[in-house]
């Protein structure tokens, strides 16, 4: 599961360095803040055949007045909440690092070893005519395990182009292996609500 993560302005400039063509679309400047469900952030999408980053905001609205923030990478693609974002609005969510909480309620910090940019795999569609996001799930592999079983399905750069315009590529991009990742408990606890 991810619930909330860290944007800042060293990760959008990494991504502009990645990827020198990108339109940049975004109205405001991410110092160092954290990202919570509800609020909009930085999403890279194909849109008019040009890589884009431009913000969506975090939750599908459900009938409950829940926000949902994730969805299952094994059954996203055929779920009728998400049917659509998948086949339609692959997007990429652009991070330095994610948080998750363990069992006994306690804060880890989750990055990549090399410190480079975190990019998520996500789906968008609109409601009331705004764009809304969910990150992609999936299993947690062993740098995370012992801290919650989910975690954001993260894609190399290498993937984003793969993962944005082709659905097949997309199918197969949901048991890709993740990269390596470090995490440690983040001594200055937070609630997670």
């Amino acid at each position: 599961m991810c619930s909330r993560y860290s944007l800042s302005k060293k990760a959008i400039k990494m991504v502009k360095r990645d990827f020198p063509k990108l339109v940049d679309e975004l109205s405001h400047d991410y110092p160092g803040k954290d990202v919570h469900p509800s609020e909009p952030a930085a999403c890279l999408s194909f849109e008019a055949d040009k890589l884009v980053m431009a913000e969506k905001v975090w939750g599908y609205p459900s009938f409950d007045s829940k926000l949902i923030i994730n969805a299952r990478g094994e059954s996203v693609y055929g779920k009728p909440t998400f049917i659509s974002g998948f086949r339609q609005k692959r997007i990429v969510l652009v991070a330095d690092k994610f948080y998750e909480w363990d069992r006994r309620k306690e804060k880890h910090t989750i990055e990549r070893a090399d410190s480079s940019v975190l990019y998520f795999a996500g789906i968008a569609d609109n409601f009331d005519g705004r764009d809304h996001f969910v990150i992609i799930t999936r299993a947690s592999d062993e740098s995370t395990a012992y801290i919650h079983d989910r975690m954001p399905l993260i894609l190399e750069k290498e993937d984003i182009y793969n993962w944005l315009s082709d659905y097949e590529k997309g199918l197969t991009l949901l048991n890709k292996k993740l990269p390596s990742l470090t995490s440690f408990k983040d001594f200055e606890q937070q609630s997670l609500f």
